[in-house]
């Protein structure tokens, strides 16, 4: 019985939500990003609304995204990203625009059509078990510019950007917890 009300509890959470975060929601974690989302978490130590209220002010995202130089808010909803790998020299520009939102609980976007870059993705901030912080669940889909070539080259390169995508997520926790990413560029 408790397993029908589970049941019923889900489609109805599943409902709620829009077109994009139904397809994240049923999509399996996939290992190759051309074919399925590619999906991450990680807890990070300080509450959902102050985890989203960081995220949610994209000036912010460059401090712990390796690799994005800018990200121009250009309204409520869009927004322009640049990346520029440092490895492979690689540089990617798209329009990004936010498809569904739930302040404190989660943030749903794609790239806009003709963009050099396919994506879509979701991230979403829940509460950690017994108060101990935020779990932010990641779900991303994305196509690189230049197809399975330029995946290889950027793969080769160190940049693989499915790796990236966690590599950012610890990256922000870093930047949430203690206030900095450590790195070690630019040591011998």
């Amino acid at each position: 019985m408790a397993q029908n009300q589970d049941q019923k509890q889900t489609r109805k959470q599943t409902s709620d939500v829009s077109k994009t975060e139904k397809r994240m929601i049923r999509r399996p974690t996939g290992r190759y990003h051309d074919d399925d989302f590619s999906r991450y978490a990680v807890t990070i130590g300080a509450k959902p609304e102050e985890v989203f209220a960081y995220f949610r002010d994209f000036s912010n995202l460059p401090t712990f995204m390796k690799d994005i130089t800018s990200i121009q808010v250009t309204s409520a909803k869009k927004s322009h990203w640049i990346v520029e790998t440092k490895k492979g020299g690689l540089k990617a520009e798209w329009d990004a625009e936010i498809t569904s939102e739930r302040k404190n609980e989660m943030i749903a976007w794609k790239s806009i059509e003709g963009s050099d870059v396919e994506t879509s993705g979701a991230i979403w901030f829940s509460p950690a078990p017994e108060g101990r912080g935020t779990v932010v669940s990641l779900a991303l889909d994305y196509k690189i510019p230049g197809g399975k070539l330029v995946e290889w080259l950027t793969f080769f390169t160190g940049d693989n950007p499915e790796e990236l995508a966690f590599v950012n997520l610890r990256r922000l926790k870093a930047q949430i917890e203690t206030g900095e990413v450590p790195t070690v560029e630019g040591q011998p």
